[in-house]
């Protein structure tokens, strides 16, 4: 065993000789034919995909050629050569998710399940942050592999992509093995009801977890355990700084969670500067408190409307809020830019500031994600409306809201389309704007400056007619 870990240090080094002479060919050489010998080795195929990236891209058609060589051995259960293949793709084509996906189904049919909680993690993380199928395949592997915090991670950014994915039985289920786990260590330990008594605060604290929150004792409850026990045996795990950052963030002493939220998400992105989500957060943390305290000067000025110094410090806090959302959105599309919240976000920002040209390209890219369809074309029809562009906004409107049955959903659009028809100005046009503000006023009197809309529109028929 001595000897065949000297082999294997030997190996290593050769493989750094190599990447410091920039021959990275031969270092990934290096480490393919240590895998052949420990492919459950997630620290040598890390090293290995390191040296992939700095290669860079070879041919997109050897990288095919090795993809369906991979399926095909895969298939006829040959999968030590699959899986040597598809790294041999990864090597032509060092960010082909498809290929990093078929290395963890490889690894799962050989039960190495640590390379492919790894190489999912890695797809999680960089690549396919939004595949939804992936972290529902890698919560799966994490909770057989006893790795209940991480599979129910997993559950949460489903539901952070989709809030619709019902996956709070899944999240009920890990939970409950979870503690159950608790006694069952207790248990065959051999400590009997003395240590399932010793192991009662962390089954609580597992409960709290996995509940909701309600109070700033519960919440640094768990985060004061988190702190102790599991930074204590994975304090490199950016995840669960992470997810502790996110604790703190929902305390209701925000002065506090304002400073634990960065002091935790900092450390986290010190650990991983490439998760971008992890910068997402810190600016989540900066809008909340520029928010909160706009919300405190609000209420100061109800209470006193004629207070000028309030009145300056929330107009000066109002310029500070939105040109910061501003640099903070255009910095998640460059880093993120196939998100379409983002996107609207960023548009929606470019509106208020009247840069109407890019909010439209914002929108019209976040418009294709069914999820802020709705939003993006009503705000896009709003950016033509206000360029002068009346019947492209028509246009947008129309589709913002067809296939809708909900009143509620559909009287946005439908109310700025009858505003685009009445700026016409033509009888057409104004009859047009008429059917729609009565629709609107028919179903919610309430709703925006209706009551004045419909009898407007009729006196200018009146005119025209007169």
């Amino acid at each position: 065993m001595a000897d065949r870990s000297k082999r294997i240090q030997n190996f290593m080094k050769k493989a750094e000789d190599a990447i410091e002479r920039r021959n990275y060919d031969l270092a990934i050489a290096t480490y393919q034919q240590l895998l052949l010998e420990t492919p459950d080795d997630t620290e040598i195929r890390e090293m290995m995909r390191n040296a992939q990236q700095k290669k860079g891209g070879g041919s997109g058609l050897k990288a095919g050629i090795a993809k369906a060589k991979a399926t095909a051995m895969s298939a006829i259960g040959k999968l030590d050569k699959a899986l040597d293949a598809a790294e041999s793709g990864l090597t032509q084509d060092p960010n082909n998710v498809g290929l990093m996906l078929l290395v963890a189904t490889i690894a799962e049919k050989m039960e190495l399940m640590e390379v492919a909680a790894w190489q999912r993690q890695q797809v999680a993380d960089k690549y396919a942050k939004d595949d939804t199928a992936n972290l529902y395949t890698l919560a799966e592997i994490y909770d057989n592999l006893k790795r209940g915090q991480e599979a129910l991670g997993c559950y949460e950014r489903i539901k952070e992509i989709d809030p619709d994915e019902d996956v709070d039985p899944y999240i009920r289920d890990v939970s409950a093995r979870l503690i159950s786990d608790v006694y069952s260590d207790a248990v065959s330990s051999g400590g009997g009801a003395r240590s399932i008594v010793n192991n009662a605060e962390e089954t609580e604290t597992l409960e709290l977890d996995q509940a909701k929150l309600r109070t700033d004792d519960q919440r640094m409850k768990v985060i004061n355990y988190r702190l102790e026990h599991d930074l204590t045996e994975r304090p490199d795990d950016y995840r669960i700084w992470s997810t502790i950052g996110d604790i703190a963030f929902d305390l209701d002493d925000f002065a506090k969670g304002y400073q634990l939220a960065k002091e935790y998400y900092n450390k986290a992105l010190e650990i991983n500067s490439s998760d971008s989500s992890i910068r997402d957060k810190l600016g989540d943390v900066e809008m909340k408190a520029m928010r909160l305290q706009m919300d405190l000067f609000r209420s100061r000025l109800e209470k006193d409307p004629e207070d000028a110094d309030t009145k300056q410090k929330l107009l000066d806090l109002r310029k500070r809020d939105l040109s910061y959302r501003l640099k903070e959105y255009e910095r998640r599309v460059k880093a993120q830019p196939l998100k379409a919240e983002f996107h609207y976000q960023l548009g929606a920002l470019y509106m208020q500031v009247k840069k109407y040209e890019d909010a439209i390209g914002e929108l019209q890219k976040a418009a294709k994600d069914p999820k802020v369809k709705l939003a993006s074309l009503t705000n896009l029809g709003r950016c033509f409306m206000t360029t002068g562009q009346t019947d492209m906004a028509i246009a947008q409107f129309k589709r913002a809201r067809e296939g809708l049955e909900l009143f509620v959903k559909f009287r946005e659009p439908l109310y700025y389309e009858a505003q685009a028809y009445e700026s016409k100005g033509d009888a057409d046009s104004l009859n047009k704007a008429l059917e729609y503000y009565t629709q609107i006023y028919e179903q919610d009197i309430s709703f925006r400056d209706i009551r004045e809309r419909v009898p407007a529109v009729q006196q200018k028929l009146a005119q025209l007619s007169a």
